[in-house]
């Protein structure tokens, strides 16, 4: 289903204001040459820094982008160094006579409008309009949108009959591997993208933790941007109940996680703590922790361990390193615990059941994930509409001398297929799609987790402690391999009496299998 953009604007006469460009263009020569006095140099210029990229392929170190000396106000070697006004600058002087750029994105997230096509009534929704029709007559272009890629399948057809609907693909990252292995995906940080305009390393551009977390051999197949319009993502994250914690004697859990003393121990005792039975009926009215298997196995990045990494340039299941056997040894104490939140059948409760248990106040630790505090979501499992007051930390390391870390499984990137037969034209446009949308100050755009503007320590939990740690989880590089794992590994260690290492020994085997399957 295709929902065009365009035509829910009335389009003004576009006036291109070439004499303003041509000033624009010399102020801008002006302050090249400002700095040198009477120096027919242009004044030197040295690239801002990028974040470090956190990477588990090989060599897997995105190359800087190092501009040239030019005399060219809008020499693309240039624009790591460019203001947001010569950034603008540049992209009004651009004419794409029209074009259509289309999007195959969540029109929810990612749209400024609602299913009927009319335009969100929220604050965020209205100014985003605003921000695609300036765009749209800067850039002389149509913006359209079609629905996601629900699965790697209909990206492969594509892939092999040459056919390419969208410029650009929002899709998660078990999704978009299967395609990277079969050759499908452009990578983003080549010579071709780059002097179109889109430089992958480019902060004013793109999020670059979260961009480069999945980076491969070097090659970036993935980019986000990132501001209120579209909230980072990370992965798993702790919420908790401010009042049950601190009605067992922990006045400040932030302050834990700041003196580095939030472990797998400290966890599974507050959890002992908050597992009560007030009024001695037999029935617990308190539950320590939710949901029901944790981090799916994904704790194995918590132990410094890995449940699938590059080794020799294939993906290789590691499930049977003694870090992941320690976790799975921790996680069979979890389920053996009696801390786990239980339904009203008395069985251990579903995803569902134990946020709408946290969110009414029987849980007091809630291992979720982070978009699941967006706020203006009110579904069964989303916080903005909980009775309590709530506060995020990051999830539990292995032991004091571990790291917190933003364990990445299935997010959502934006991708390009190689059947694009217009790469540059979509990586130009991409690049001023995604500066206008993108915010340089992470903490303006983590405010939409908070339950509170008040609520500083969340904050800092989520700035220093959860997004400036992202970490790829490999066991996402395919559905059906990270299933397998959950219902080989992940479910048997909570739901049967069988030991880590023989339920490890069993599923070894078929999860190389998946994996060698996709290495290229």
């Amino acid at each position: 289903m295709f929902v065009i953009f365009g035509k829910y604007l009335e389009k003004r006469q576009r006036m291109k204001k070439r004499l303003l460009l041509v000033l624009l263009a010399v102020l801008m020569l002006a302050t090249l040459f400002g700095a040198c006095g009477d120096s027919n140099d242009p004044a030197e210029s040295t690239p801002a820094p990028t974040a470090d990229s956190t990477t588990s392929a090989p060599d897997s170190q995105p190359s800087k982008t190092t501009p040239s000396e030019t005399d060219d106000p809008f020499d693309l070697s240039q624009s790591s160094t460019w203001t947001d006004e010569q950034w603008l600058a540049y992209e009004q002087q651009l004419d794409f006579d029209g074009r259509t750029f289309m999007l195959s994105v969540d029109r929810n997230d990612r749209t400024p409008f609602l299913e009927d096509g009319q335009v969100k009534e929220d604050a965020v929704g209205q100014e985003q309009f605003e921000v695609w029709t300036q765009l749209e007559e800067d850039l002389n272009i149509h913006i359209e949108y079609m629905d996601a890629v629900g699965d790697s399948t209909q990206a492969l057809t594509w892939t092999v009959s040459g056919d390419n609907p969208a410029d650009f693909y929002e899709i998660k990252t078990h999704t978009w591997f299967p395609v990277y292995a079969a050759g499908g995906l452009v990578a983003l940080n080549s010579e071709e993208i780059l002097s179109a305009g889109l430089d992958v390393n480019n902060e004013k551009l793109l999020y670059q933790p979260f961009t480069h977390a999945w980076d491969i051999n070097g090659d970036t197949y993935g980019v986000r941007y990132a501001s209120k319009f579209l909230p980072p993502e990370a992965g798993w994250v702790m919420f908790f109940n401010k009042d049950l914690v601190k009605s067992v004697g922990v006045d400040d859990l932030y302050q834990v996680v700041r003196d580095g003393d939030w472990t797998w121990d400290y966890f599974l005792e507050l959890a002992g703590k908050l597992t009560k039975d007030n009024d001695g009926d037999g029935q617990n009215d308190t539950w320590g922790l939710a949901t029901g298997y944790l981090g799916y196995g994904e704790e194995v990045l918590l132990s410094g361990g890995k449940i699938v990494d590059w080794v020799d340039g294939r993906l290789t299941s590691l499930i049977d390193s003694t870090e992941a056997l320690e976790t799975y040894e921790f996680l069979d104490k979890v389920a053996n615990s009696g801390y786990l939140c239980e339904n009203k059948e008395g069985a251990n409760a579903t995803y569902s059941e134990g946020h709408q248990m946290f969110k009414s106040g029987e849980v007091g630790l809630l291992w979720s994930e982070m978009n699941r505090a967006i706020r203006g979501r009110s579904g069964s499992t989303d916080l903005g509409n909980a009775e309590i007051n709530w506060g995020t930390i990051p999830t539990p390391k292995a032991d004091k001398d571990a790291d917190y870390m933003n364990v990445l499984g299935g997010v959502k990137y934006d991708v390009m297929l190689v059947t694009n037969k217009d790469k540059a034209t979509s990586a130009a446009i991409y690049a001023a799609f995604a500066r206008r949308q993108n915010d340089t100050d992470i903490a303006t755009c983590l405010k939409q987790y908070l339950q509170d503007d008040d609520d500083t320590d969340s904050l800092d939990m989520m700035e220093n402690y959860i997004f400036s740690s992202p970490v790829a989880n490999w066991s996402w590089c395919s559905r059906e391999h990270n299933d397998t794992y959950r219902a080989e590994v992940v479910y048997k260690i909570f739901d049967e009496e069988l030991s880590p290492a023989s339920i490890v020994e069993s599923a070894k085997p078929r999860l190389q299998a998946l994996l060698d399957a996709l290495n290229r």
